[in-house]
């Protein structure tokens, strides 16, 4: 089966332009391209991520994501659940590098990394709620 289509949460509120607020810088190539997560909501990601470690576990199981279609889930941009580095993470199917390696957006961090098919789940509705926590930002030239 396919990987239900579920709308993704809600987006992360903003101040409007030129207010301000706290930041943490994830990733930054260059001052046009970097990622950001709000300060404010750290702990409430540092929660979610381990209440999906408790749902998931740390010894993901082949034969649980056995029924998943990763093409449509790319296709349709899914959100998923995806265990790297001894972590599950909130991802998007970016492509198939071949039947069992995968691109994958890590939705609450911006960055881009591989993932077995192996590790992926389909992602609970309970892990839903959350705003996606990367933020593009880039330097403004005012």
């Amino acid at each position: 089966p396919v990987a239900r289509h579920c709308p993704g949460p809600e987006p992360l509120p903003l101040p409007p332009v030129g207010g301000t607020f706290d930041v943490v810088v994830f990733s930054a190539e260059d001052p046009g391209n970097f990622v950001v997560q709000a300060l404010s909501y750290r702990h409430k990601l540092c929660e979610l991520m381990c209440h999906m470690l408790a749902c998931y576990g740390s010894r993901p199981k082949p034969e649980d994501s056995s029924q998943l279609d990763l093409n449509t889930a790319a296709q349709t941009k899914e959100t998923l659940a995806a265990y790297h580095a001894g972590q599950w993470f909130r991802v998007k199917v970016k492509q198939s590098m071949n039947d069992e390696v995968f691109s994958v957006y890590f939705c609450d961090y911006g960055n881009v990394g591989f993932v077995v098919r192996s590790k992926i789940r389909t992602l609970r509705d309970e892990f839903r709620l959350l705003p996606y926590q990367a933020i593009r930002a880039r330097l403004s030239s005012k």
